[in-house]
């Protein structure tokens, strides 16, 4: 049985409807759509250009996604994007996204891409992604070292 490329996970399965008053208010620029509160604000004013937030740590594609999710409740997910979809997502406290990425990698996770998922699961402190890369290098052990 060959596995599926990408996936898309949702929460909702009647899809998003917008609300025409504020949307009218978010195109004229007077609504606000994201609050970003951030511990340290004096690191985000040096990032902040015309009003925009730099964080360049993610690629567009992936913050695109974690916004579509915001709105719409789905996001799609590929081997492509899995492993910085689950930072990301991580560093923002989704445990609905990460679970869905630890989910859509536990039957993709192989001999190739284990140190990779290894890594991430190791810096996040994740035990659902360390617990799908345990078996892996278990079985390639002696492959993986050398």
């Amino acid at each position: 049985m060959e596995l599926a490329v990408k996936s898309i996970y949702s929460e909702q399965s009647n899809g998003y409807i917008e609300c025409a008053p504020f949307a009218r208010l978010q195109r004229l620029g007077k609504f606000s759509d994201v609050r970003i509160e951030v511990s340290a604000p004096e690191q985000a004013v040096t990032n902040c250009v015309g009003g925009s937030l730099r964080w360049r740590r993610y690629e567009r594609d992936i913050a695109e996604a974690v916004v579509v999710f915001a709105y719409t409740g789905s996001i799609e997910i590929s081997m492509d994007n899995a492993v910085r979809l689950f930072l990301l997502a991580s560093n923002l406290g989704s445990r609905t996204i990460t679970s869905w990425c630890a989910e859509f990698l536990r039957t993709r996770v192989s001999r190739e891409n284990v140190e990779q998922i290894w890594s991430v699961a190791n810096a996040t402190k994740n035990t659902q992604m360390i617990d799908i890369c345990v078996p892996v290098i278990a079985a390639h052990f002696d492959s993986i070292t050398t």
